[in-house]
């Protein structure tokens, strides 16, 4: 996160692509400290390692995670399951598409009551629904077949976020 803060700082120039990805990175990121931690620590991008970051609240840790997954999704690519626009060929390099963030997002709003206590809000179910149906309409859709085709090489209409590994990753 604290790198990702550091690509975000506009000293960076990054580009929007960039911008959007670190975004979605750094959201990613964060959930993940919620979900298994419920706190976020946090650092000035001019702080050193000597200096103890503060701790986000899990209320402002959470809305700092939808604020980028939104920020995210609207500069990402729109693209269908092949990970391609064409379709041509099969899945090689991991892409962070407008399906990823759509995914995430809906399964952080679908938990943001656990996070914070409480009942679930309507409008975050609405909003879930939303990302979901955002996730159909770029093309995806559960896989029919062989349930462990997903995890080839090959494209598939299931997986939306992925990474090239082998035998040695152990999915």
């Amino acid at each position: 996160i604290f790198k990702i803060n550091q690509m975000l700082d506009p000293r960076s120039n990054a580009n929007p692509l960039q911008t959007a990805q670190a975004k979605f990175l750094r959201a990613y990121n964060m959930w993940y400290l919620v979900d298994l931690f419920r706190q976020v620590p946090k650092r000035g991008i001019n702080d050193g390692p000597s200096v103890n970051p503060t701790v986000l609240s899990v209320q402002d840790a959470v809305d700092q995670i939808i604020k980028d997954f939104n920020e995210a999704i609207a500069g990402l690519p729109s693209l269908g399951p092949t990970g391609v626009n064409d379709g041509s060929c099969p899945r090689k390099d991991p892409v962070i598409s407008e399906a990823a963030g759509n995914f995430l997002k809906a399964k952080v709003l679908l938990n943001k009551h656990i996070y914070l206590g409480g009942t679930p809000s309507p409008a975050d179910m609405n909003a879930v629904i939303a990302a979901v149906d955002a996730i159909t309409a770029d093309g995806f859709a559960l896989q029919s077949g062989n349930y462990f085709n997903i995890f080839t090489a090959e494209a598939d209409s299931e997986t939306i976020l992925w990474a090239a590994s082998g035998v040695g990753n152990r999915i």
